[in-house]
């Protein structure tokens, strides 16, 4: 309770210090949250509470922007958190400054969203933005227990070309690198906020073509290079193992919807992981992840949905066995309700499968809003 006490005084001392100074100087600020409830009938051996049902507070968003002047700019995104446990904490999720040399030129530095694929990139903290609940399984935040790294601090160039075909983005960053980390008994990814476990800093690029027809349509190709090491703190000598880590992937979207009030949504993505093991354990592992996502609009306010989610996990590869990851699928089928672009209800039904585990069902509501 104390330590949720100190989170929300914080939380409230930095609403009112940002709303007093917004008007003087220019400030954006905005907040976003959800409350959600959801019940599975998974196996109480594997989650005890599933079938109880639960409502639960999501993430209590707080984003910034500021304008230093013409064309430098900060970022920032602040995000209250609830763990079981009854606590609460604050997260600095992002936070950059950027200098607009041009539309064609960016320069950015500071913890970003990695530039892996669509959703990473289009979607950020706020549930109110995307049409489903949450996002796909294997894109979750590391603290959420995600298995990519989709956080990076370092540096970052962007940009985009424009011409009669249609336009480019583009992107191209280099930061600390992400470790695998053993404190609590499990392994989670680190995204390196304040060193690196190695001097072999993580890139990533991305490529997106939008072309001048149909509006809305877009493809990208995108990459990461990382090392991996795996460390147990509880071990004399940390370092387990160590991983050469290549994701490789491409993306597509369109959203008919950006012509008028009703259409189709289709999101895609595909990951290739390409794990290269050490000397103690040699060997190069694949696995892939993905997911296919489709909604369609109906109106402005309904938008009935399906997702499909995949993933496939190469047998021995040290990093997703440090992560306890397994292949499973997910089917999703759902519905939104935009009340206004402030305010939406979502509906679903999941059917979940950890191959080899179980197979069971989970249901959720959520409504989530912006002020």
């Amino acid at each position: 309770m104390r330590s949720f006490r100190k989170t929300l005084s914080l939380s409230l001392l930095i609403f009112f210090l940002l709303q007093a100074d917004r008007s003087a100087r220019g400030f954006e600020f905005k907040g976003f949250a959800d409350v959600t409830y959801s019940r599975s009938s998974i196996d109480p051996a594997l989650d005890p509470e599933g079938r109880n049902g639960a409502f639960a507070l999501g993430q209590f968003d707080l984003f910034m922007t500021q304008p230093l002047e013409d064309r430098l700019e900060v970022l920032a995104e602040l995000v209250v958190e609830s763990e079981k446990s009854g606590e609460s904490f604050i997260d600095l999720e992002r936070l950059q400054i950027s200098y607009h040399f041009s539309d064609t030129l960016q320069l950015h530095a500071g913890r970003f969203h990695n530039i892996l694929g669509y959703w990473n990139t289009a979607y950020h903290h706020a549930a109110l933005f995307h049409t489903t609940i949450e996002r796909p399984e294997f894109l979750e935040f590391e603290d959420d227990g995600g298995i990519l790294p989709v956080h990076l601090v370092g540096v970052w160039l962007s940009g985009k070309i424009a011409g009669a075909p249609g336009e480019i983005d583009y992107g191209i960053m280099a930061g600390n690198g992400p470790s695998l980390e053993n404190y609590d008994g499990r392994y989670t990814l680190n995204p390196g906020n304040v060193s690196d476990k190695n001097k072999n800093k993580a890139v990533s690029v991305n490529l997106t073509f939008e072309p001048s027809f149909p509006t809305g349509l877009g493809l990208g190709i995108f990459g990461n290079f990382s090392q991996v090491p795996i460390l147990n703190t509880a071990l004399f000598t940390p370092l387990v193992d160590q991983v050469d880590q290549s994701i490789l992937g491409a993306d597509l979207f369109y959203d008919y919807s950006l012509n008028g009030s009703s259409g189709l949504e289709l999101l895609g993505e595909y990951y290739l992981i390409a794990d290269k093991g050490s000397e103690s354990n040699p060997g190069r592992f694949v696995s892939t992840a993905y997911y296919v996502q489709s909604g369609y609009h109906l109106t402005e306010r309904f938008t009935p949905y399906l997702r499909y989610e995949q993933v496939q996990i190469k047998e021995g590869d040290p990093y997703f066995n440090a992560l306890g990851t397994t292949d499973s699928n997910h089917w999703i089928y759902g519905l939104r309700y935009s009340i206004n672009p402030s305010s939406a209800l979502k509906a679903e039904v999941r059917i979940v499968d950890r191959v080899g585990k179980d197979r069971y069902n989970e249901y959720a509501a959520q409504w989530a809003f912006g002020f």
